[in-house]
């Protein structure tokens, strides 16, 4: 969000790293404070809006699987902590 926009997220959103295998969710927003991750997230289509599956959430390796419409993402849990989501419906 633009700061002074008076952009409110949806009150339901919560940390990609809280979400569960099987749950479909679409990405509320994304961090925009490293470029190189903006960058991985765009190219894999990881943008506010788009419909995601968790397709894993392996805690023992420390990372989380994503499938979406750029195909399967993995990623680490402190990625998936800077991610918002909400439920899909």
């Amino acid at each position: 969000p633009i700061p002074g926009s008076g952009y409110k997220g949806d009150s339901r959103a919560r940390a990609l790293d809280q979400a569960s295998a099987g749950d479909r969710l679409i990405i509320d927003s994304i961090p925009e404070d490293d470029q190189a991750l903006l960058e991985y997230l765009v190219g894999n289509k990881l943008v506010p809006g788009q419909l995601v599956t968790v397709k894993e959430t392996a805690v023992t390796r420390g990372v989380v699987t994503l499938d979406c419409e750029g195909g399967e993402v993995v990623f680490s849990y402190d990625v998936a902590a800077k991610i918002w989501i909400c439920p899909a419906e």
